[in-house]
């Protein structure tokens, strides 16, 4: 009899441990089941979701969302936040419509000046926010603004459409069956992945997030390393924006107006800590492919840009929620 029921205890004990592997591997691989269940979702929500042209255009779409995203997650892992990336991005954006004129059609010249014009934004909302204690949420605020009001004043308000259709011809192309912006994006999740995961900059990035006062007194120059990471995202945020206007061929000084919301959301969704110390620019990149799903799904079915606002709110709310919540039953 006794015999029987450690037989019986056993078994319930084995049980338990192959159903706590099940839940740690389907958490482990949640984002990707979450994108996989979407995709099919969106399949059938729409016929035109599976053509070749549609997603050709959701791979561009995520490939600029994602890589200011992968920017934004080096900011946040620190424990900041980046609300400037939308104007840096327009700036950009504006400048290459401006710049090529000037530059008689220079195109590494014209990139050259956007590229240096996003960074320089990006170090001085680290400067500001590392060296003179400022909020992040503030500096990058005020950041935006500026941003956003000098491509403004830039075009007087006007998009200005590219007269040279090589950048159109580049943006919507291809190298071999893979969209060039695409490529790009690839590119920088390897570069930023291996960075964050191999390199001492990422330890003490997560370090910081994790433990800044810890970490200073550890003798690691924390501010120059937070300063860092914003220049990254300014840096990013410029990329973008000279994606974007090889996309559209329109030097547009609206078009990052949403965008702070949407790479906040690709960031948070993949998992990145908002108080720093935890998150991966591969989650970003699953992060970035699921909102851009999200994106494309709502446009198809004729959604209003309003309700899809909403969404992205309670998205973002959400999980930072459930951030929270597993931070106190850990504890």
């Amino acid at each position: 009899m006794k015999e029987e029921k450690s037989a019986e205890t056993v078994a319930a004990s084995s049980r338990g441990i192959h159903w706590q592997k099940l839940i740690k591997t389907l958490s482990k691989y949640g984002l990707w089941w979450v994108f996989l269940g979407l995709f099919v979702l969106a399949s059938v929500l729409s016929p035109y979701f599976l053509t070749y042209r549609n997603i050709s255009n959701v791979i561009r779409q995520i490939s600029i969302m994602g890589v200011m995203a992968v920017g934004m997650t080096f900011v946040i892992l620190i424990g900041g936040i980046d609300l400037g990336v939308g104007g840096v991005m327009a700036l950009s954006c504006v400048l290459v419509a401006v710049m090529l004129p000037i530059v008689k059609g220079n195109a590494f010249l014209t990139i050259l000046t956007c590229l240096l014009t996003g960074t320089a934004f990006g170090a001085l909302a680290g400067l500001i926010t590392a060296y003179g204690g400022l909020q992040p949420f503030i500096t990058t605020l005020g950041m935006s603004s500026i941003t956003g009001g000098l491509g403004f004043m830039l075009t007087n308000g006007n998009p200005i459409i590219l007269q040279d259709m090589r950048w159109g011809t580049f943006g919507n192309g291809y190298t071999w069956v893979f969209p060039n912006l695409a490529l790009i994006f690839m590119g920088v999740v390897a570069i930023g992945q291996i960075v964050l995961s191999r390199t001492v900059f990422g330890t003490y990035l997560y370090s910081i997030g994790g433990n800044e006062e810890a970490t200073r007194l550890s003798g690691i120059k924390t501010k120059r390393y937070k300063l860092a990471a914003f220049t990254i995202s300014g840096f990013l945020a410029a990329v973008g924006g000279v994606m974007m206007t090889t996309r559209i061929s329109v030097g547009d000084p609206g078009v990052g107006s949403s965008y702070a919301l949407d790479v906040i959301a690709c960031v948070v969704v993949g998992g990145t800590r908002m108080g720093g110390g935890y998150g991966s620019v591969i989650n970003t990149f699953l992060g970035a492919s699921i909102m851009g799903v999200l994106n494309n799904v709502f446009n198809l079915l004729n959604i209003s840009p309003y309700p899809q606002m909403i969404f992205k709110g309670v998205i973002i709310i959400g999980a930072v929620l459930l951030e929270e919540l597993r931070k106190k039953r850990e504890k």
